[in-house]
């Protein structure tokens, strides 16, 4: 791994300023250098004299490799050379998360060359708040087939129909926590195949006790029993009640939002499980959150759709040095799992990445995860000001809840600074009835013409559209598409006050204040609440009584 990496920071260390695309020869050396460091098997086979070649190509990738391994290489060097690394062969046949990830990898770089944005490098986890790397933690390379959909119901002519990617990504992951001992509660739903009768499919969860123990890491044919089938049959069928699935000789699919519902109702996994959409976090800040649940020993659920392929979910459950995330595709052991730069997908106003999402918290219900709110807008915050004490704001014409649950709580403008937090405007909202994502109440502006508090001091605040419902510990940013405008700084010099528009997403953060040396006497904690030392280097949190502090330690 280490060995990996260093070759990697190598590749990704060259700057061009005109881009072109790479020779023959320069694809062939990055793919080289990535592949025979990866795994000592591989090294030895291209010693044998099997050697790499081209295996699949399209306008913006080419995969070279060979039967023990693939690499994938940006055609253009506007981009790092590597994308991706496998130490499995290269099959695309029926991949779909494989072929969207490429597909998305290609339209990302497209973008990316045509809004002129040269520099780009993949996020690397910050060792002070992450582990530097970390080795895939789920065991399991499961797949749709037999014997994971034996359960499954079955097309006219008797084939059971794919377990669904869904399912698979949540039987892996639940295999990997080892839970629940049992189900909670049943479930029917009406299943209507494209072709023949339909069914009711039902579930009796409570009644059932998952054997884990029976239940293997990988199937082959032939090398397991029926007891060990019906095992991970069981728990295959089981998901796929639980999130509704849309079973489909081509491929069975479900939405994102029922696998959190599924996961916390029917296997009682931790109430705070968050749904996060990529749309509305920086690059920077969507990979810290998967650093932190790696970090934490929390396999990641993710999720993305194109128009042409439809919908896929995988596993994350690792990362290297570089921030590549080690995906598992729930494609089988020779399904492509590896090394990927998914931070890739993410060209700042294109429309194509708005199918990519996670679940992050998956923990058993007795673990300390922290909420994450899902109140979004699709326009920008503006404000300007009319005085230096009165200013004009509005907070964008639409306001979502993208939680996947009711909602009710309060919209506020927000003022925080000098260790102050100011609430400007406030108003109480809720979701519509069968509506969750829409939120009632909104007539009326909230915004407007807004008085500055009387007395403040000089320094510099942040002025911000937040929410607070009941599962907040304090008022959270409303959070906009990636590059808009979220929040405005505002500084104060002599009483005089200037506005600068920011949409950076990386400081939200409660009831935190710089806290000096004198006053250090407490508990400490770093930024994701995990204990830590006073002397830690970084920011940590300090906590005293009921308030919560920062310290910066240099």
């Amino acid at each position: 791994m280490r060995k990996t990496y260093l070759l990697l920071s190598l590749l990704c260390t060259v700057t061009m300023v005109y881009a072109h695309e790479r020779s023959i020869e320069e694809k062939l050396a990055a793919a080289s250098t990535v592949v025979r460091s990866t795994q000592p098997a591989m090294a030895k086979a291209n010693a044998a004299g099997q050697k790499l070649r081209i295996q699949h190509s399209s306008e913006m990738l080419t995969v070279i490799g060979n039967d023990n391994g693939f690499a994938l290489i940006a055609n253009d060097d506007m981009f790092n050379a590597v994308v991706g690394y496998s130490d499995n062969a290269f099959v695309l046949d029926e991949n779909n998360s494989l072929s969207w990830f490429m597909y998305a990898a290609g339209e990302s770089m497209k973008a990316r060359i045509a809004d002129g944005k040269p520099s780009y490098a993949p996020t690397a986890p910050d060792t002070e708040r992450f582990k530097a790397s970390i080795a895939p933690i789920v065991s399991t390379t499961w797949n749709q087939s037999k014997p994971y959909n034996d359960l499954c119901p079955k097309d006219t002519k008797g084939n059971g129909y794919p377990s669904g990617c869904v399912a698979t990504a949540l039987s892996q992951i639940m295999k990997h926590h080892r839970y629940p001992v049992h189900g909670y509660g049943r479930k029917s739903y009406s299943f209507s195949p494209s072709e023949g009768v339909g069914e009711l499919l039902s579930a009796e969860f409570e009644s059932t006790y998952y054997q884990w123990d029976s239940m293997l890491d990988n199937y082959i044919s032939g090398q397991y029993s029926a007891e060990e089938g019906n095992a991970v049959a069981t728990l295959m069928f089981h998901a796929g009640v639980a999130v509704e699935m849309n079973y489909t000789p081509s491929g069975s699919g479900a939405y994102s939002s029922e696998a959190r519902n599924g996961l916390m109702k029917h296997f009682g996994y931790n109430k705070n499980i968050s749904l996060l959409y990529r749309d509305y976090y920086s690059q920077k800040e969507w990979m810290n959150f998967i650093f932190n649940e790696l970090s934490n020993e929390r396999p990641v659920y993710y999720a993305g759709s194109d128009k042409q392929r439809g919908g896929h979910a995988f596993v994350i459950d690792g990362y290297d040095e570089n921030g590549f995330v080690h995906v598992n595709w729930g494609w089988g052991a020779d399904g492509g799992n590896g090394f990927y730069d998914i931070a890739l997908l993410n060209p700042t106003g294109y429309s194509f990445s708005i199918g990519q999402d996670m679940l992050i918290g998956i923990a058993l219900p007795d673990k300390d995860i922290r909420y994450e709110p899902q109140i979004v807008s699709d326009h920008t915050m503006s404000a300007a000001k009319i005085t230096d004490a009165l200013i004009n704001v509005a907070v964008g014409q639409t306001v979502w809840n993208l939680s996947g649950d009711a909602w009710s709580g309060e919209l506020g403008i927000i003022l925080k600074g000098n260790g102050q937090e100011y609430v400007l405007a406030q108003k109480p909202v809720k979701t519509t009835p069968y509506l969750y994502n829409v939120l009632s109440n909104m007539e009326g502006a909230l915004g407007g013409l807004l008085s500055l508090p009387s007395g403040l001091s000089d320094g510099e605040y942040r002025l911000f559209t937040a929410s607070k419902g009941s599962p907040d510990k304090g008022w959270s940013l409303v959070r906009r598409k990636d590059g808009q405008t979220n929040s405005y700084l505002m500084d104060i010099n002599n009483g005089k006050v200037t506005l600068n528009a920011a949409n950076d997403d990386s400081w939200p953060s409660t009831g935190i204040k710089k806290i000096s040396g004198s006053n250090a006497a407490g508990t400490y904690y770093d930024v994701y609440g995990r204990p830590a030392a006073s002397s830690t280097r970084g920011i940590i949190l300090h906590k005293q009584g009921n308030g919560i502090r920062k310290i910066v330690v240099r």
